[in-house]
């Protein structure tokens, strides 16, 4: 309803697309303090959106993701599961307490 309020009030172009709904929602909330009947509320918005700054309520699109980095292999630092560390230290130390009399 307030983005239509805005389009109605700056006809030469359609701003609603470039506007962030969150800002705008925002302001209302701030700014409106009491309750109003739907047609009370509606004159309200086309007034307010007769004043409104749009610059001040532009999008900010993020911009495009940067492709993750590859991962190079280093055969000297090979990947090796904590789970498998563990493992072979446990049958490590099982084989040698089984050998010592």
């Amino acid at each position: 309803m307030a983005l239509t309020a805005i389009d109605n009030v700056h006809y030469e172009q359609p701003v609603s697309q470039g506007l962030s709904t969150y800002y705008i929602a925002h302001e209302i909330a701030s700014t409106f303090l009491a309750a109003l009947p739907v047609n009370e509320f509606a004159k309200w918005l086309h007034t307010v959106a007769c004043h409104i700054n749009i610059k001040k309520y532009k999008n900010h699109p993020r911009g495009p993701k940067k492709p993750p980095s590859k991962k190079t292999y280093d055969s000297k630092k090979p990947h090796c599961s904590t789970k498998r560390l563990l493992q072979e230290k446990k049958n490590k130390n099982n084989a040698e307490t089984m050998v010592t009399p």
